[in-house]
């Protein structure tokens, strides 16, 4: 029995550390296979396990010294299979360490308040060693929240990793543990020793999984919705393309009669279809042209869905298509979310008494600066707050305006104003002073 109990505890360990390293301080390195890494543990677990039995009946200053450096190495050696630098892996193991011995103090903390007797060996193995590994689990649940590219998960997820751990600490502290106790009901605390630790070990895989196929879920379902959104705009940019054609063809048309017109003398005519053809080129066809088909197109199309819902819209666009540091794919996230999640504020509002106010430059300072402004309702989701889906939007405008090394910043006072900053780094794209 003591030999399972021995196993049980040190795949309690090996748990415990696993979860530490991989949910709390970051993620394996590419090409680096997950089996490698948990032969790493186990080999770490051995040499943890042989040094306890060599100093098993040692309890010096310099016994326990060692064995706290030992610990402390074997974590920081097992930090090199993790994407970290190397100041990060000196923290991350010193924290751990510091953890584990904050555990066992609390342990020695309620033996002597709770317990009657001093419990050693196979006695301390079936109680306090067990307290100290899952206040340990605890520690270690705690700090993955803490964790800052951690999926949002559900709270009820939260309260369910920790049920379990805090419950079995009660447990144990409530127990009736002394030495004679335990003596004669040692099949009985075995069983009980073993249990608990496994069914910490299952219960909190389980949940962390369920929270993780949550996340997923959630994900997929925003990533589908955006897409949908995605597949809008360039639908919208195909219309446009579409647009594009139609003007070509119909000038031909509109040529000819033009000749025929002339050739006959009839400049009055003449005349009055220029004039009537000039209204209806200025109706249907995009009005905005910087050369640059995403932002001519979006602009045009939003100008049109503001005029429908009564908002003024202004634009000031004084782009150069050639200093664009986005390309059109990346450029539509970030213009079309903007503008979407700018409509829908104003949506909210009275009629008339709305605006949105659309700046898009390339500067001298070889910035691409896109600032759009809007008003919106300081009542409910768009006090800053937004609902999931907006909120989803602004998450992928930011995801590619750091990619391409630029700067993102919002501000909900008076207005809402999102401005977006890119870097023009491609040096045929910057700026150029004229020659005179």
């Amino acid at each position: 029995m003591e030999t399972i109990i021995q196993i049980i505890s040190s795949l309690l360990d090996m748990f415990i550390l696993e979860t530490y390293l991989t949910k709390t301080t970051g993620r394996i390195k590419e090409g680096i296979r997950k089996a490698w890494f948990w032969l790493a543990i186990l080999a770490v677990e051995i040499i943890l396990q042989v040094n306890t039995a060599v100093l098993v009946d040692s309890s010096s200053r310099l016994s326990i010294l060692v064995t706290n450096l030992i610990s402390l190495l074997t974590t920081f050696f097992l930090c090199f299979f993790l994407d970290t630098g190397i100041l990060q892996k000196v923290i991350f193991s010193a924290i751990f360490q510091t953890a584990a011995l904050i555990s066992e103090n609390i342990c020695v903390t309620i033996s002597s308040l709770l317990y009657s007797g001093t419990l050693t060996g196979y006695e301390y193995d079936i109680s306090m060693n067990l307290m100290s590994k899952i206040i340990l689990l605890i520690f270690t649940i705690l700090l993955s929240f803490m964790k800052k590219d951690r999926p949002k998960h559900p709270k009820e997820y939260s309260v369910l990793m920790l049920f379990t751990p805090i419950l079995t600490v009660c447990l144990l502290a409530l127990m009736p543990l002394n030495r004679d106790y335990i003596n004669s009901h040692i099949s009985f605390f075995s069983i009980i020793w073993i249990y608990i630790a496994v069914i910490n070990i299952v219960h909190t895989t389980l949940v962390e999984r369920l929270a993780d196929s949550y996340a997923s879920r959630v994900y997929a379902s925003a990533l589908e919705k955006q897409l949908v959104y995605q597949k809008e705009k360039y639908t919208q940019l195909g219309e446009s393309y579409k647009k594009g054609r139609r003007i070509i063809h119909d000038i031909k048309h509109h040529n000819e009669v033009l000749k025929s017109y002339i050739s006959k003398g009839k400049y009055a005519e003449m005349y009055d279809y220029l004039t009537s053809y000039s209204d209806a080129l200025e109706k249907t066809y995009i009005k905005i042209n910087t050369g640059n088909l995403v932002i001519d197109s979006l602009i045009t199309n939003y100008n049109d869905m503001a005029a429908y819902s009564d908002i003024r819209f202004i634009y000031n666009l004084e782009v150069d298509n050639a200093r664009i540091p986005l390309p059109d794919y990346d450029l539509c996230i970030v213009l079309g979310n903007l503008l979407d999640n700018s409509l829908h504020a104003c949506e909210h509002l009275p009629a008339g008494n709305s605006f949105i106010k659309v700046n898009i430059v390339s500067d001298r300072t070889d910035r691409f600066v896109i600032i759009i402004e809007n008003t919106y309702s300081q009542i409910g989701s768009h006090s800053g707050h937004h609902s999931f889906d907006h909120g989803y939007g602004l998450d992928n405008v930011r995801q590619v305006t750091e990619a391409h090394h630029g700067l993102m910043k919002t501000d909900a006072a008076d207005t809402y104003k999102a401005t977006v900053i890119i870097p023009i780094t491609d040096r045929k794209q910057r700026y150029t002073p004229p020659v005179f």
